[in-house]
């Protein structure tokens, strides 16, 4: 009975921390980021996968310009599949 109740509270602990780990702040924030860079060097003609994740108040300031909202996403990638092709490989090392 001893060695059970150690290992269900061994367990326990072990569940706790890992779910802490993978549901922390950071941990979603770096699972997002790897997958929206994993879908982004797909350079998907759909970007209804991109648009999911924006706010439509969105504004982003890039080296092409600036860009407002959905529609301003969507020109925005517009121009940059032009210039890139699909099979990029983004290494994000760090993110803050």
């Amino acid at each position: 009975e001893d060695v059970q109740e150690k290992a269900r509270f061994h367990a326990d602990r072990l569940f706790t921390r890992i779910t802490t780990a993978t549901h922390s702040a950071n941990s979603v924030i770096n699972q997002f980021v790897k997958k929206w860079f994993s879908q982004f060097d797909l350079l998907p003609e759909d970007d209804s996968y991109f648009l999911k994740q924006l706010s439509e108040n969105l504004h982003m300031k890039m080296p092409e310009g600036e860009f407002q909202g959905h529609t301003g996403f969507r020109d925005w990638y517009a121009e940059v599949r032009k210039v890139f092709k699909p099979g990029c490989d983004h290494r994000v090392q760090q993110v803050q």
